[in-house]
């Protein structure tokens, strides 16, 4: 069984352009606190523990023979790297041996995994 997970912002949709400035304005409209939209400032940014709950959920109890995670950010690609994930960036922002410009063609990527037919 392969476990393959996605970040959605810059990833699967292009919305870094406005998921952060949403995220902010939401978070001072229900909360009354106003934080940073510069993630880099924070100590903990939750990729990796989303990643693990997701791991658990979509596992329930088996084990994964490869993880793969699709990524745009550093942060994606620490996560990764922290939990034993194979890293594949997508986009500009990161640099990796395994990149690609864009998601638009799914099956190509992951035919060049060796995953084709997922």
């Amino acid at each position: 069984m392969h476990l393959i997970a996605f970040d959605i912002d810059g990833t699967l949709i292009d919305s870094d352009e406005f998921d952060s400035e949403l995220f902010v304005q939401a978070v001072q409209a229900v909360l009354g606190i106003d934080i940073d939209d510069n993630w880099s400032v924070y100590r903990h940014v939750t990729d990796g523990g989303i990643m693990q709950i997701a791991e658990q959920r979509a596992l329930r109890g088996r084990r994964a023979s490869r993880r793969i995670y699709f990524g745009d950010g550093t942060w994606d690609q620490k996560a990764s790297l922290e939990l034993g994930y194979d890293f594949i960036a997508i986009g500009e922002k990161v640099e990796h041996s395994a990149r690609y410009p864009d998601f638009r063609r799914p099956d190509l990527i992951l035919a060049r995994l060796g995953l084709a037919g997922l």
